[in-house]
């Protein structure tokens, strides 16, 4: 049972001189999952200034362990434990001040905090500096001081630490590329069941990157990433299945991973199971479902689903023919970060079919979406708004 796992370490060391005579009866309440009265047992220790005391008293405040939730209270004592020194209540304090939980947000102090807590090795405060200095918050961005708070969480076995070192090292932010390294410190993370540290080692995998190319073992990783829901990893494992590398290949599967992607969010997923639709592929063919997908994921901003809605557009397949609209589209696909190969060649092409007017309309419309605008347009030209 979770509740008591939690309740177990909360307990574990309460052995101060003044604990010892109920150590026992505390150790016989967490074993039989008996947990009230554990707040009355240790609110003489806390009052005692014991500090271990005071922490588990402001965890049990946060989490409504043997009581109903108090933020307020949880701020009080995790604070008379941090002042002590205790690192767990110091970065617990900081976590409550940067959210406000329980006092007004003051990501400033809880700064201090961090630091403090980071200082004597506390691996998630760690780890938070170092996010807040490849971010910027509060911090100065500063790719090297990032590197170094990771770093130090990785070695304590910080799966997230491992993760975002590892995506410094294989894109060279803050140290030369170093993608033999990334792949060392996203194996950590993945044995470590971090989803995120899984798809991407499955992705060094599949293309070779700082590790020999393995399709099986790529499948492998995406496979446990796409099992706790990890998007992109669900989307690799249908590209895998469908083509039949380092697995079988399995179009219906591969259909099954993509509606799994799409459904929360993801762009590429949207425009694999499109195109899925489209051409028949591991599901039934439907072009009105393909096109409700690519416009799905062409709103996302994904460059090839733009291109493959205004296709659609262009020929009336699976929906109104709209020469206008699919210029939009294709010109917005062009001015993506990774346009499709010949997307400006369809894009000029679709052009010349237009009056002067229409062409006018069409980058007004392109414009006014690339600025945030609301995509509209004339009644008459019926193009949806964004």
């Amino acid at each position: 049972m979770q509740i008591r796992c939690l309740a177990v370490a909360m307990l574990v060391g309460l052995l101060s001189p003044m604990a010892c005579a109920q150590t026992k009866d505390i150790d016989a309440a967490v074993d039989a999952e008996r947990y009230s009265g554990l707040v009355r047992k240790l609110r003489p220790f806390a009052q005692a200034g014991d500090a271990l005391a005071q922490f588990r008293l402001g965890w049990m405040h946060l989490h409504g362990v043997d009581g109903p939730a108090n933020a307020g209270e949880a701020m009080h004592w995790y604070r008379k434990s941090a002042e002590q020194g205790n690192p767990d209540a110091q970065y617990n304090l900081g976590q409550m001040l940067a959210l406000g939980q329980g006092v007004a947000k003051n990501e400033t102090e809880a700064l201090s905090w961090y630091r403090r807590a980071a200082a004597q090795g506390h691996a998630a405060a760690q780890f938070t500096l170092g996010a807040w200095h490849a971010f910027g918050r509060v911090l100065a961005k500063n790719e090297s001081d990032a590197l170094f708070w990771y770093r130090k969480a990785a070695e304590q076995g910080y799966a997230k630490a491992q993760y975002n070192l590892g995506l410094m090292l294989n894109n060279g932010q803050g140290v030369n590329r170093n993608a033999e390294e990334a792949v060392q410190w996203f194996r950590r993370a993945a044995e470590q069941g971090e989803p995120q540290g899984q798809s991407i080692l499955g992705a060094m995998l599949e293309h070779g990157q700082g590790v020999a190319r393995d399709y099986p073992e790529a499948v492998r990783w995406y496979r446990m990433a796409a099992e706790q829901g990890n998007a992109n990893a669900q989307v690799n494992l249908g590209v895998l299945l469908s083509r039949g590398e380092g697995v079988e290949k399995d179009e219906s599967e591969a259909v099954r991973w993509y509606r799994e992607a799409a459904e929360q969010g993801s762009a590429a997923g949207m425009d694999n199971l499109g195109t899925c639709y489209l051409l028949g592929t591991g599901v039934g063919r439907d072009v009105e479902q393909a096109a409700r997908w690519y416009e799905q994921a062409a709103r996302l901003g994904h460059s090839r689903a733009q291109r493959n809605l205004a296709r659609l557009l262009r020929y009336g397949n699976g929906v109104p023919e709209d020469a206008v609209q699919a210029y939009v589209w294709l010109h917005l696909s062009a001015a993506g970060s990774r346009p499709p190969q010949g997307v400006e060649i369809e894009r000029d092409r679709v052009a010349q079919t237009l009056t002067p007017e229409q062409l006018a309309e069409g980058r007004r419309l392109a414009s006014a979406w690339q600025l945030g605008q609301p995509m509209g347009r004339s009644a008459a030209a019926g193009t949806p708004g964004r």
